[in-house]
């Protein structure tokens, strides 16, 4: 999904892309977590699976962004700024409760 928003008065392109199912092109997904800013990992609360499955996912963003930084030894620092990792409400849209970990490197934007 492609969509061109207003962000803190400036005009922005906002690009979705799931990923849901990518770990069967791991190359694929090196491509897109090295063109992302941020990314959205959605579990559900009531299920420590789903947890767990997004672990190795989590652990691919760090290697990418801290390759494409030079800061392999601080996976926790991109392009030169501290990555924030930001922990939301439950999504109350769902039917299912869900947890949303929002990783962006600073400032952190929010879209309304």
């Amino acid at each position: 999904m492609l969509k061109v928003i207003s962000c803190n008065k400036n005009i922005c392109t906002l690009q979705i892309t799931d990923t849901t199912g990518s770990h069967q092109f791991p190359a694929m997904q090196r491509l897109n977590i090295s063109k992302g800013h941020a990314f959205i990992l959605v579990f559900s609360v009531t299920s420590k699976q789903s947890l767990e499955e997004l672990k190795p996912i989590y652990n691919v963003i760090r290697e990418v962004k801290a390759t494409d930084s030079g800061y392999k030894e601080d996976a926790y620092f991109l392009h030169g700024r501290t990555l924030r990792i930001v922990t939301l409400m439950p999504y109350s849209c769902s039917p299912k409760k869900h947890l949303i970990l929002l990783m962006t490197p600073p400032p952190l934007y929010t879209f309304a």
